[in-house]
């Protein structure tokens, strides 16, 4: 529970500070403003998984499930 309390404490934090910046900019840096919400929200919402104590899968596996198939071809042919 106090991890997500964090979460959002620190998440309005760096929106004050750092969006508040970008937001007056945001016509003359539309891709920065756009990037900044999107990394923002997505560690945001791994925080918040995290917090909760769910598993979250590493790159790694899905590299694995992406490949494996294809390495089977490879060894069969």
């Amino acid at each position: 529970m106090w991890s997500i309390i964090i979460a959002i404490a620190s998440t309005l934090l760096i929106i004050s500070l750092d969006g508040k910046i970008l937001w007056k900019k945001r016509k003359q840096n539309k891709k920065e403003f756009w990037i900044f919400v999107i990394l923002l929200s997505i560690g945001f919402s791994l925080w918040i998984i995290y917090g909760l104590n769910y598993q979250i899968p590493t790159p790694l596996d899905l590299i694995k499930v992406l490949l494996e198939p294809l390495s089977k071809k490879i060894l069969n042919f």
